[in-house]
């Protein structure tokens, strides 16, 4: 951090009159800050010597001052556009998520997609997931999908089940897997990405202008939590929205990309004419290995206590990630691998130690969550 005595130019804020976190053990504490441009220009004690004529003066009052936080983990894309999705998060039970269905569906247009995200079944009296059948009794008419907290499950209706043309005899995809009722119908459950986009696919999706306007409109509330950088796991529409802010200088939050898998040709290219900087950079490629908890898809070596059958799902067989771990690392490029249950974390762990890694001083391979 720059001493007073290493200013060359001058400060056009100054922070004063607070309590500014220095990071440095030996002085961690300072009242005063001084800002040129985008940098900081000096810590310390009365530095008004080092504001420019005109410039402006912030008197903090006591307040604390601390580095910009780094979210490590984050779909901040996701995020944004679900601000403008049926937010169903508060249902605190099966009758709050259908009075919300409810109250969407009353002020939509005949027939129109009601897409919401956020419910988690954990949080019911029952803890027991909803169906098609349950959103049919609010929502009959229109094609209606709600991503679970964990996004790695969908409710969707049967007006949507019957667009995707899902049925009795509709395999499981590779890496998901289709809920059933008894007679093995479609109920309405779609688990892990791979069957979720049967749905999810047919829902209008907003274009990518829009999608960077979006993410454009979310920085501000990064900004009040403290999130300067963030390490962004989202997929191809996020990096495309990120790359558009970018190139016209509106990208109010610096992000740290982790690829997804499906971009690992273009990663390798590598990314010609990007022109990455220390607002935007790839960082690595994100893998899934398998699901989540609360959806009951992680994969785990003992079945789940409740479903004595379901031992969760690998979202990627291990010759598989063997296969990506090692085009990544001959590019230079770590893996960050989204792998919860013991049985994803024990194939990751092996398949990691068997690789190897990118060599002292390199970023290192990560197991998320």
């Amino acid at each position: 951090m720059p001493s007073v005595d290493e200013a060359t130019v001058l400060a056009d804020q100054l922070l004063v009159n607070g309590r500014v976190y220095t990071m440095d053990t030996g002085w961690p504490w300072a009242s005063d800050l001084a800002i040129a441009g985008e940098r900081i220009l000096a810590v310390g004690e009365s530095l008004g010597n080092l504001l420019a004529p005109g410039g402006r003066v912030i008197d903090l009052n006591g307040r604390c001052v601390i580095p910009g936080l780094i979210d490590s983990h984050i779909h901040f894309a996701s995020y944004a556009t679900g601000l403008h999705e049926l937010d169903v998060s508060r249902a605190s039970s099966l009758g709050d998520l259908q009075a919300l269905v409810g109250q969407r569906v009353a002020a939509a247009k005949p027939g129109e997609w009601l897409v919401g995200r956020g419910w988690d079944q954990e949080r019911w009296p029952d803890r027991a997931f909803p169906s098609a059948a349950d959103l049919d009794a609010v929502a009959p008419e229109h094609p209606t999908v709600l991503t679970a907290k964990s996004g790695h499950a969908l409710v969707t209706n049967s007006r949507a089940l019957e667009l995707a043309g899902l049925t009795v005899d509709t395999p499981d995809p590779p890496g998901g897997r289709i809920g059933r009722d008894a007679q093995g119908r479609p109920n309405g459950l779609l688990f892990e990405g791979s069957a979720m986009r049967l749905v999810q696919d047919l829902a209008p999706q907003p274009e990518p202008e829009e999608v960077a306007d979006l993410v454009r409109q979310a920085f501000p509330r990064a900004w009040q939590v403290g999130l300067t950088t963030i390490h962004d796991m989202g997929g191809g529409a996020a990096f495309d929205a990120y790359q558009r802010l970018r190139s016209l200088g509106l990208l109010g939050i610096r992000v740290v990309k982790y690829l997804p898998i499906e971009m690992l040709d273009e990663a390798l290219a590598p990314l010609q004419g990007a022109g990455f900087d220390h607002w935007l950079r790839v960082a690595g490629i994100k893998v899934f290995a398998d699901g989540a908890l609360g959806a009951r898809t992680a994969a785990m070596l003992a079945p789940y206590d409740d479903e004595p059958e379901n031992t969760g799902v690998l979202t990627i067989e291990e010759e598989a990630l063997r296969d990506v771990a090692a085009r990544a690392l001959a590019a230079g490029l770590p893996l960050a691998v989204h792998a919860i249950g013991d049985r994803a974390n024990h194939m990751v762990l092996d398949v990691l130690e068997d690789v190897g890694s990118l060599g002292e001083g390199r970023l290192p391979h990560r197991i998320e969550h």
